[in-house]
Order: structure tokens, then sequence, then C-alpha cells
């Protein structure tokens, strides 16, 4: 009986493992961080099948019931990730998601920043080194103001490039990034607030253009609100921000309630507000005797595709009007750069003329981000411009008003 016993038990075990490898090495295909979890389940299986016979009892019953949990729990997990289930409740911006609050820091005015426990972030809550105050003697400071894209390090290569072309001992160029994942132009003008003095700048670079023109959830940015005494940190937010099966349970509670989060019909910045917004960013900085540079945010989607997750995500309604909403939105742009007479470096125009191979090359995957070709041609041209604008010329290929 107790043979017969250990052998249900050993089949069990098997087939229990032997799923959560299968599902593993599915995933393993697209996500090289499942090696781990294809070693582990490897292991398991094979040790069900040659050393369940020779274990005591009391190590059979414990491994049933090692098997039944991976049933119940690390099965429906890997079928969720191979699905690319997601549900996070709470506060909806489209990114950051709820639970990546987990790995930033709520703030009461820009909603989040990033944590200060990252050792690349300043005391600021920015990617960068320290700022130094009082602004050094015969330092120039550029002031970033973006999103993702700035974030993913232009602006230091802009600062080399501005170095590299002058000789020691002359003036110095630093360039400060307040640019983070997920922001959009009301953020710049809260920034501008709280920075545009204080931190001295010479020069602001604008460039915005993506999370503006995405659907809202709950409220657009400008009266939306986020209590930042209450972080979603600690153990139980990070169990939520990566068990899935967590997630579906909070999926099916706020569906019995009622109350999972949906994008509005309206944006997150809607045009008028992002026309606002800019012009304020450049009226406060001016009163400062501050230069303003604006930039269109330039893409790959026209030549080549948009990538389904922005609709998938509801990020947009469809294809199309997102890439109404992006021409739409960059004109704003255009036409805050002329009637403010800023100079305008019309990113969009210059990379739309080049052929369509060109403009591959210069992005990531997603059409957004750009790649390591696209971050050296994007801050070659910032560099170039910030020259011209710091010498008073007015920039050669680049509308001025």
């Amino acid at each position: 009986m107790r043979s017969r016993d250990t052998c249900i038990v050993r089949a069990i075990s098997v087939l229990s493992f032997a799923c959560s490898l299968l599902l593993s090495l599915v995933l393993w295909r697209s996500d090289p961080a499942m090696l781990p979890m294809v070693l582990l389940f490897t292991i398991l299986t094979l040790a069900a099948w040659f050393a369940i016979p020779r274990l005591p009892h009391g190590l059979v019953n414990i491994t049933l019931a090692v098997s039944v949990l991976n049933l119940l729990v690390a099965v429906p997990e890997l079928v969720l990730r191979l699905r690319d289930f997601r549900y996070e409740a709470g506060i909806q911006f489209g990114y950051p998601r709820p639970s990546q609050f987990v790995y930033l820091q709520p703030d009461s005015q820009l909603f989040w920043r990033r944590s200060r426990a990252d050792r690349a972030v300043n005391s600021l809550g920015f990617v960068g080194p320290e700022v130094r105050l009082p602004k050094p003697q015969g330092h120039k400071r550029i002031l970033f103001f973006g999103d993702s894209v700035t974030e993913q390090g232009f602006p230091d290569v802009v600062g080399h490039l501005l170095n590299l072309a002058h000789s020691p001992g002359s003036i110095r160029y630093e360039c400060v990034s307040l640019a983070t994942a997920g922001y959009s132009s009301y953020q710049g003008k809260v920034l501008v607030d709280m920075y545009g003095a204080s931190l001295e700048p010479d020069v602001a670079v604008v460039f915005f253009g993506w999370n503006d023109h995405y659907r809202a959830y709950g409220a657009p940015d400008a009266t939306k609100r986020v209590n930042a005494a209450s972080p979603a940190g600690g153990v139980t937010g990070r169990v939520y921000h990566h068990a899935r099966v967590v997630q579906l349970a909070a999926y099916a509670w706020d569906t019995l309630r009622g109350s999972t989060p949906q994008p509005l019909d309206v944006l997150r910045v809607p045009p008028d507000a992002y026309r606002d917004n800019l012009v304020y960013m450049h009226d406060q900085l001016g009163k400062r005797d501050v230069r303003v540079v604006f930039i269109t945010a330039p893409t790959s989607h026209y030549a080549v595709r948009v990538p389904d997750y922005l609709v998938g995500r509801e990020f947009a309604v469809d294809t199309q009007t997102l890439l109404h909403l992006h021409r739409q939105y960059n004109g704003i742009v255009r036409e805050v750069a002329r009637d403010t007479e800023s100079t305008l470096l019309d990113l969009e125009s210059e990379f739309e003329s080049l052929p369509p191979r060109d403009v591959g090359a210069l992005f990531s995957r997603d059409g957004i981000h750009l790649s390591l070709a696209g971050v050296a041609v994007v801050a070659s041209r910032i560099a170039a411009v910030v020259t011209e604008v710091m010498a008073g010329q007015p920039p050669s290929g680049v509308q001025a008003g």
C-alpha cells in the first residue's frame, strides 16, 4: 500500500514540476531572467522522479504538499505571466503603474521622484550627480525638463560635448536633468516653480510630448492628487508588484466591487493645457533671463510602426489616434516656440526627413526611446544649438522666433 502511495505521490510531483518546467521554458524564450526558474524546476522534476521512492514516509508527505502548492500557486503564476496578465489597482497614470511606486518616492507636488536610495540619484530625486549651489564661478548650467526619453542620459552626453569643445580654463558647462520617466509638461511646470530660480540655470531645454497625450486615469494630471504620506512600499507592495496571482485576486475583488480602474476619454494633459504649461515654463524662466530651447519629440512610428502595447495597455484608443495626437502636440510645441520667440529644435521634422531604415536605427523597438545612435545624434544637435544660443547667435538650421 505504501509503495502504491509513493507511486501516486511521485506521479503528482513529476506532473506538477514538469508543468512549471514547461511554462518556464516557454517564458525563457522571451525573458532570459527565467533561466533560474528553468534550472530550479528541472532539478525538482528529476528529483521527484528519482528520489521519491527512496524517501522516508514523512518526507514523501512533505513532497506531496510542495507539489500541490506548486500546482496551486507557481503554475497559475507562470500561466498568468505567459498571458502577460497584469492588474495594478490604485492611482493610475498608464506609467508608472501603482505597484511601480514601490521603487519610486511619492511626492505630493510631482506625484513621484526617483528613490534617493538609488546611488545614481541625487538629493533632488533625479538621476545625476549632486548639484552644487551656489553655481561655481565660470560655469554655465543647462536644465533639462522631460520624461523617460531625456532620462535616458543624453544630457550627460551634451555636457561632455560642450566641454570638449572648449579649452580647459574657459567656460565649463554643467547639465542638470530634472527628467523622470512618466513625467508630463504638468510636472515640468511644477519643476520650474520649484527649481527654476534656485538652480541658477542659463539655458533650459524642454522636451516633452509623449505622456501628455496619453489617456488619463482617474483625472487629468492638473487635478490628480497623490498621498505622499502613504507610499506603496514595504514587503506587501513588493509582493504585489511581482506576484501575478496576487494581482489576479485583487482584480477579482475589484471586479466584484465594480472598482477596476479604467482610462478616461480625456488626456493626461489636454492640448490647451499642454500649450499653457509650455508658455508658463517659458515665461517663468524668461523672468530669470533663462533662454529656453523647445524640442519636438521625434519617433519612428511614422516610418516603421506603432507598437501594439501602446493600444493594448490603453495609452491610446487606436494607432491612428496616437499618431494624430503626437503630430498635434508637436505642432503645439512649434506654435509656442514661435509665439514666445524661443529657439525650436524640430527633431520630429529632422528625423522624418531621413530614410525609414535610418530612422529605425535611431530608436529602440518601441519607436519612442532612443538607441545609442539616437542618443548620440540628439546630444550632438542639442549641444550645437546650446552653443549658438549661449553665444547669442541665431542657431543655424533651427527655427527661432
